[in-house]
Formats: C-alpha cells, sequence, structure tokens
C-alpha cells in the first residue's frame, strides 16, 4: 500500500490464493509456484513468488489498523483505475460502466461478486 498526498493506492501482486486452491504445487507461467500456509514461493530456487493476500483481506487489514472504510475502499477501487488511466471505466459504479462488483457483508467478507453485472459468486442466495 502507497499512502501520501491523500492518494492512497493498494497493490495486489496476487499469485494464487490458499482459500481458493490450498497448499500444493501450481503452474504459474513457466514457473512451478509451491503454496504453503499461505506463502508462495518458487519451486526452484525458493524466492518469494508473490502475494497470496486477497483484496478482501487486504481492506479487512487495513480498517483494522485504523484507515477510515471508504479510503481504504477506494485505495483498492477508483484510485488504483485512475492510476492506470481508467477511471472513467473502472473503479467505480455508474451508468454505462461494466457494473463489475464484490459485495461484502458487514465483516468485510466477500458475500457475491457481480461480472458486468451477472452473478459469479452469491452467497447471499445460499442464506
Amino acid at each position: 500500500m502507497i499512502l501520501g498526498g491523500g492518494k492512497v493506492v493498494a497493490a495486489d501482486s496476487t499469485v494464487l490464493d490458499p482459500g481458493w486452491v490450498g497448499d500444493g504445487t501450481y503452474p504459474l507461467g513457466e514457473a512451478t509456484v509451491r503454496v504453503h500456509g499461505g506463502e508462495a514461493r518458487l519451486a526452484e530456487g525458493d524466492s518469494l513468488a508473490g502475494s497470496t493476500l486477497t483484496l478482501d483481506r487486504a481492506l479487512r487489514n487495513a480498517v483494522a489498523i485504523g484507515i477510515p472504510f471508504l479510503d481504504a475502499l477506494a485505495a483498492i477501487t477508483s484510485v488504483p483505475a485512475r492510476a492506470v488511466g481508467l477511471g472513467g471505466e473502472a473503479g467505480s459504479l455508474a451508468p454505462g460502466r461494466p457494473a463489475d462488483l464484490v459485495v461484502l457483508t458487514d465483516d468485510l467478507v466477500v458475500d457475491a461478486v457481480f461480472a458486468r453485472g451477472n452473478p459469479v459468486i452469491n452467497h447471499t442466495e445460499e442464506r
């Protein structure tokens, strides 16, 4: 996370999420990655291969250390979209935009995911 000048950017370098795939060995391009205990390392040489931190967990962590919710949310949505020149297309909901969004519970856990307005994951319907 980069802080400064009222602008917060959260960078996500997630390689594999052990919450989705679990510990194991997985291909990553030309490399093989070992995931164990939430840590992703190259199978050859044992170098760190990236992060297994998901953006919802990053949001929970940011709020837990006192970053205001709306600032933390902007750090993973509108600010990075603007930083890469997509502020008019992504990072917020507005008429004419794709309607890609994640619905979180009060505890900031993923409850539903929508891609172009269509449900991809919807735990709300399971309740």
